[in-house]
């Protein structure tokens, strides 16, 4: 039974690793995409010299049959469009080198991908919720898990994942695609204030469209619209299991700085949920959609609008409250010093006469 059982392992093991060793990547869709081999032989002799050519080294994230079949009905890959190319729309899940899953599971890390008129990265590592042993992609406002890994051929290697990427886009524009920040990105167009969140290496905490209707944002005064935007960009870029591990972090040490005069967000979670605090408990914001990737970072999709106005009270408060201590402590010390000066005084005055006597004495 047991000699059966490796038996079985190793024709798994064989069937997986081995079966297309010794053909291109072009030659193995036809196994394993009957459909996307016949357009591209048909369509698209740009992607097949890349996948048929055996000096390349390249990784091909190949979609499985029922994220390709979607993206054909969506339009989304397109092999007769004269706008965008099936070589432009496949190419940013081609990736320049060998990269086996043990490789890509090690940590996230952005690789290069083919993308032939304007770099495009993709963020791959460790799934970001926490699932074991399993690789996520991140691309724009997509992403994908890896089903079937390492399957090696002459020119490179496939893993099949379970979704169509999209190529990442400018904030603006990403926003422009989701439908619960319409309101936001409306926001920053008709106030021509969209450089706020412009700039490399930037984290958005965005408000869904609830959020800023509860409050209603048009109606906020300018000043403290622009104060409330640059407190929800950070600088850096932070997924959101970057999150969860800074709120573990001890007291003190669980926040990151804004663009509004570096004020302080802090960040707390419960299980996979991440939530973003500014001045108290009352006024937290959740995370409910996390991750979506930009041409220039990340963006977090949140709850509710945090107010950097009741910080800048706070922190006036405590300025007053400040400086009022500090100004009873010096009339204390120079009302203490008037009494000690008062006192050495008074002791000279009543030695006076003594000090005159002695000195009548030695000098007469």
């Amino acid at each position: 039974m047991i000699t059966y059982i490796v038996l079985s392992l190793y024709c798994l093991v064989t069937t997986v690793y081995g079966l297309h060793s010794n053909k291109t990547i072009m030659s193995t869709l036809n196994t394993l995409s009957p459909v996307l081999y016949q357009s591209i032989s048909t369509h698209s002799p740009d992607i097949y010299d890349l996948f048929s050519q055996a000096s390349h080294n390249i990784t091909f994230l190949l979609p499985d049959e029922s994220a390709l079949n979607s993206s054909i009905s969506a339009g989304t890959l397109n092999f007769t469009s004269t706008t965008e190319t099936a070589y432009s729309s496949l190419s940013i899940m081609v990736l320049d080198g060998y990269h086996l899953f043990n490789s890509l599971i090690l940590n996230r890390t952005n690789y290069d991908t083919l993308h032939p008129t304007v770099p495009v990265e993709l963020s791959i590592g460790p799934s970001l919720d926490n699932r074991q042993n399993t690789i996520q992609i991140i691309s724009g406002a997509t992403s994908a898990y890896i089903e079937t890994k390492d399957i090696v051929c002459t020119n490179g290697i496939i893993h099949i994942i379970d979704n169509y990427l999209l190529p990442p886009q400018s904030p603006l524009d990403t926003m422009s695609n989701i439908v619960e920040t319409d309101y936001f990105e409306e926001l920053l167009k008709s106030l021509n204030i969209s450089d706020i969140i412009s700039g490399q290496n930037k984290t958005v905490l965005a408000p869904n469209n609830a959020a800023w209707e509860k409050i209603n944002g048009t109606s906020l005064p300018f000043g403290t619209l622009i104060h409330n935007l640059k407190y929800l960009v950070l600088d850096g870029i932070y997924f959101s299991n970057q999150l969860r591990q800074l709120s573990k972090a001890e007291d003190g040490m669980n926040h990151l700085t804004t663009n509004y005069k570096h004020y302080p967000i802090y960040f707390q979670s419960e299980g996979q949920s991440v939530s973003a605090i500014a001045h108290s408990i009352h006024d937290t914001a959740h995370l409910i959609q996390t991750d979506i990737m930009t041409t220039s970072g990340i963006i977090h999709i949140i709850d509710s609008v945090i107010s950097v106005n009741m910080i800048d009270e706070r922190l006036s408060i405590i300025a007053s409250n400040n400086y009022s201590s500090n100004g009873n402590t010096r009339m204390e010390f120079e009302s203490s010093s008037a009494h000690v000066t008062l006192g050495i005084m008074t002791a000279i005055w009543r030695l006076l006469p003594m000090l005159l006597i002695v000195l009548n004495k030695f000098l007469f």
